[in-house]
């Protein structure tokens, strides 16, 4: 029960542990002179078996926890996945088995062993370092890659040189057929048995249309899970420097799309509602409508002099931010020349807006 050991501990604990194997290796072969024993030395650095660590630890994540042929006994659950416990384990081959199909000389070739699924991953709001670490792990034992425009593509030259790497901005389609082509992608890539990331900006769910993809891998009867992402909501005022709640300033903040503009006959936003309250509005996907929507705010009530800043880029070398007031944040970013990906938040807290680095 050594839950933490220093570096020092657990370099004498292996050597221990390593001096005991051989020394009962050596017992058992004293015993046994018919038999002929040896000891191997330690593995060391194997590829082979880093790999498979990656490829156990995805299929944890993922929640797919079935037994696999060469560790069918001694497979342990992942803290976290104790939900798991007691479901029925897929069926699966053993090595014995006069019918069983094993490439594990064929390192990520996965594809007859039906080990198929999906995650829809939220890579954050742009820089590569600002994924999560289970998604990075994900990443590392993909075998298909389906990618989007705002996802972070550094990420994409880390992966292994045998991904496959599906671009979602050409889907060869009209923009009308793009999603259901990318449906139709992910699951067909999980049937043909391979581990499929679905890799999206910000958070999947957060404007993102991550949970369509959801509900169609369900439908199909695919393995899928969801990795929330650092969302752009979040992320572009942080990283411009506004706390989007604070102590004693804002007790809420909204996160609201701006791509069909104030009356518009498919809006679902109540504008004269967001115009009511005090607290922050962070608004994504505005550029175009950042103009109707601040004159609609002001008009049902929101103070002209509210602040707003516009952060273009988050956290990415050229990431600007533009500064004016409600009524005239239509007319600066159109002379500054805001453009996507921009976020825009308005309200009391980007009066404490603080300058210099805060990535």
């Amino acid at each position: 029960g050594n839950a933490i050991l220093s570096p020092t501990l657990r370099v004498e604990r292996l050597a221990t542990t390593r001096s005991r194997a051989c020394a009962q290796s050596a017992e058992f072969a004293a015993a046994h002179p018919d038999l002929d024993v040896r000891v191997a030395e330690v593995i060391g650095d194997c590829d082979a078996l880093a790999d498979l660590v990656l490829e156990r630890y995805a299929e944890a994540l993922g929640g797919d926890i079935r037994m696999n042929c060469d560790t069918c006994a001694y497979r342990v659950l992942m803290p976290g996945f104790a939900d798991k416990v007691g479901r029925p384990q897929r069926p699966h081959d053993h090595p014995d088995d006069p019918v069983g199909h094993h490439h594990h000389d064929h390192g990520h070739d996965h594809h007859d062993h039906g080990h198929g699924s999906v995650a829809v991953v939220g890579g954050g709001p742009g820089p590569d370092d600002l994924i999560t670490v289970r998604a990075k792990a994900l990443l590392d034992a993909a075998d298909v890659v389906v990618v989007d425009r705002l996802a972070p593509q550094g990420l994409l030259a880390g992966l292994r040189p045998d991904v496959l790497v599906v671009d979602a901005a050409k889907v060869p389609r009209g923009p009308s057929m793009a999603q259901e082509a990318i449906n139709e992608a992910l699951v067909s890539h999980a049937r043909a048995g391979r581990r499929v990331v679905r890799l999206k900006g910000g958070d999947p769910y957060v404007f993102g249309r991550g949970h369509e993809e959801v509900q169609v891998c369900v439908a199909a009867g695919v393995p899928v899970t969801v990795v929330p992402g650092v969302s752009s909501a979040l992320a572009a005022p942080a990283l411009a420097g506004v706390p989007v709640t604070h102590r004693g300033v804002a007790h809420d903040v909204t996160v609201v799309s701006g791509h069909l503009p104030p009356g518009h006959p498919d809006s679902l936003v109540d504008w004269a509602a967001l115009a009511r309250a005090r607290g922050t509005v962070v608004l994504l996907m505005a550029v175009d409508t950042i103009a109707k929507i601040a004159a609609v705010l002001i008009e049902h009530g929101r103070a002209p002099e509210t602040p707003v800043l516009a952060v273009q880029d988050a956290g990415l070398p050229d990431q600007r931010s533009v500064p004016a007031r409600l009524d005239e944040i239509g007319a600066v970013a159109a002379r500054e020349g805001v453009g996507p990906p921009a976020v825009f938040v308005l309200g009391p807290v980007v009066a404490l807006t603080t300058t210099g680095p805060t990535g």
